[in-house]
């Protein structure tokens, strides 16, 4: 490999990096909400627009690859009648740190959960031990499917085909 060649692939880096930070940049994230019981109790009743909750800590190693594999997934299908929003359990005093973050930007809604986490847990799922990320497909009826980790594409590709209904 030539030095012509190795500066010409730096260069390109350096540029890819830069058209991919502007990006980032462009796009901002939506307001922080406070998130509780009631919050998660409207969010499942029946609605024309279903939902996908990812439920997230500030340590969690997953859970930006989930938020950005989801967010692919739902844009890519040009899925704007789904809404995906992020509910992050333990960083309610970060927000203004935490809004810097790309993944959460990819975000149609952001939470913050502050508060006792065993009702809330219990409301999800009575058997979600607190692991995340959390999943949680909630369809245009109000019914869910929760998942630990990202959900298999197949689970949602299917429930995409029902939000187009």
């Amino acid at each position: 490999m030539t030095y012509r060649s190795i500066a010409l692939r730096l260069n390109a880096a350096a540029l890819l990096c830069a058209v991919l930070l502007c990006a980032g940049q462009a796009q901002a994230a939506p307001a922080w909400q406070s998130f509780d019981l009631a919050r998660w109790q409207a969010m499942t009743q029946p609605a024309a627009k279903p939902t996908v909750a990812v439920f997230t800590t500030t340590d969690c190693a997953y859970c930006p690859q989930t938020i950005h594999s989801l967010a692919t997934q739902l844009r890519a299908r040009d899925q704007q009648a789904v809404k995906l929003a992020i509910v992050v359990m333990d960083g309610a005093e970060l927000t203004a740190d935490l809004a810097k973050s790309h993944h959460y930007k990819m975000a149609d809604a952001l939470y913050a959960f502050s508060g006792a986490e065993m009702p809330l847990r219990y409301a999800v799922d009575p058997k979600w031990r607190g692991e995340t990320p959390y999943v949680v497909l909630i369809f245009n009826d109000g019914s869910r499917r929760q998942f630990i980790g990202p959900p298999p594409a197949a689970d949602v590709a299917a429930f995409l085909q029902t939000a187009r209904r």
